[in-house]
């Protein structure tokens, strides 16, 4: 037999999408009674693989051959052939609240609905402030900023930036010492 608290906390763990932590506690479960049908139907539930529901749910019913849980769900995996006369789920009927912000739903059908009127009005508002914004935005207005201007710059010449090198002058030599001549060498 299944312990009942710690199949509160599979069901716990299942409805707060922690499948990992069901499959542990269902694990565990299985480990100590494996011909309990029910966790095994649960297991096929948070099994990562086709194969593994499969085998779950065949397990189920090798234990409990009539159960309709399992076949039901062995039937849309394709696993098996639906009977002659299947039994469809009922449909789950969920009693909703009468009122929506204090407002009950008679007294919301009590209430006209907008008129038409009002709709255009609103409408025709909303297109005459998109066309001026528009116009704003688009139309020349004189000698403003959104008229183009026509702007010729003067083309500057800057020196490049790397210069031509710079050779140094050439050197001289020396100049020659001056001999002083003699007189006698003139004559």
């Amino acid at each position: 037999m299944v312990d009942g608290k710690m199949f509160a906390q599979v069901l716990e763990a299942i409805e707060a999408g922690e499948r990992h932590r069901a499959k542990d506690l269902l694990t565990r479960l299985l480990q100590s009674d494996k011909r309990d049908p029910k966790p095994w139907l649960w297991m096929s539930s948070v099994v990562d693989s086709r194969k593994e529901q499969i085998y779950c749910l065949e397990t189920v019913l090798r234990l409990e051959p009539e159960n309709v849980a399992a076949k039901r769900a062995l039937v849309m995996l394709g696993e098996m052939e639906p009977g002659e006369d299947p039994v469809p789920v009922p449909p789950v009927r969920r009693e909703w609240e009468e009122t929506l912000n204090g407002v009950t739903l008679e007294e919301e059908e009590e209430r006209p609905p907008l008129a038409r009127g009002k709709i255009l009005k609103y409408a025709g508002a909303g297109i005459v402030l998109l066309g001026l914004i528009l116009a704003v935005i688009f139309i020349p207005w004189g000698k403003g900023l959104r008229t183009p201007k026509l702007t010729i710059t003067p083309i500057t010449w800057t020196p490049s930036p790397t210069s031509p090198p710079i050779t140094p002058p050439p050197k001289r030599p020396p100049p020659l010492p001056h001999r002083k001549k003699s007189p006698s060498a003139s004559t």
